[in-house]
């Protein structure tokens, strides 16, 4: 029988009780709350250009589901695109990195970025692009709060300094590897799905990193996002640390 693919593992027994003593630490905090205490949500996520002789087949292979035992089924990230095509058949795929923050109140950034992305390429996008975002989404405040993962470089003293410069402060104690409780990451699987739909065959790469663009600016929740942390803190502490469905 078909099963459908496995796309977050078990956190782990530590990361688990880390996650859990987080959450518990902001089980206080209802959806106005975080609206109030987080200005955005942001996080990076990378896109994979296929030219147009490798579309078909990464169609085929990019679907939910699959035939597949079991035990196979645990097996993290299973069947990738690129277990689809030879070596020198992937070499041929572009790939394109972007820096996503949204606001709570709705207002988007989305950033391509280089690869590779370095902390002092962080820095460069804090104050040339992130600073000047928060501070039009919310005149007249000087400072900032933002939810950012555990990615080393986007809190390395390079960006710490330039988000400094903006009164730019970031939620601290965050727990590694915890994708379902951050909100920005519902954004990236909406513009895939999207992103996939309107792509032709014969997109050159600059016009595929314009779709996701596209993609992104029509994203039509993200007013809800911040506050969509009280009800991730709510069940994750339900689950005793676990992954959450979100």
């Amino acid at each position: 029988m078909p099963e459908e693919k496995i796309t977050k593992d078990d956190p782990g027994q530590n990361q688990r009780k880390r996650r859990f003593e987080f959450c518990k630490g902001h089980e206080w905090r209802t959806p106005s709350d975080w609206q109030e205490k987080v200005q955005g949500v942001g996080d990076m996520k990378d896109y994979t250009y296929y030219p147009k002789e490798l579309k078909a087949r990464f169609a085929r292979i990019r679907v939910s589901w699959t035939y597949m035992t079991k035990a196979e089924k645990q097996k993290p990230a299973f069947l990738k695109p690129k277990r689809g095509f030879k070596r020198k058949e992937y070499a041929k795929v572009l790939k394109g990195k972007v820096f996503g923050l949204s606001a709570s109140n709705g207002q988007q950034l989305l950033a391509h970025v280089p690869r590779p992305f370095t902390s002092k390429a962080f820095a460069a996008l804090v104050r040339r692009r992130v600073g000047p975002f928060l501070r039009r989404a919310f005149p007249g405040r000087q400072r900032f709060c933002i939810l950012l993962d555990g990615e080393p470089l986007l809190h390395a003293p390079e960006a710490a300094a330039a988000c400094a410069e903006f009164g730019i402060t970031v939620l601290p104690n965050w727990p590694a590897y915890s994708p379902d409780l951050n909100p920005q990451e519902n954004v990236w699987p909406w513009i895939e799905k999207h992103l996939r739909k309107q792509e032709a065959a014969g997109d050159s790469f600059a016009v595929f990193k314009q779709r996701v663009s596209r993609a992104a600016a029509a994203y039509p929740d993200a007013e809800r996002l911040v506050a969509s942390l009280a009800a991730r803190m709510r069940e994750c502490i339900e689950r005793k640390g676990a992954m959450t469905g979100r």
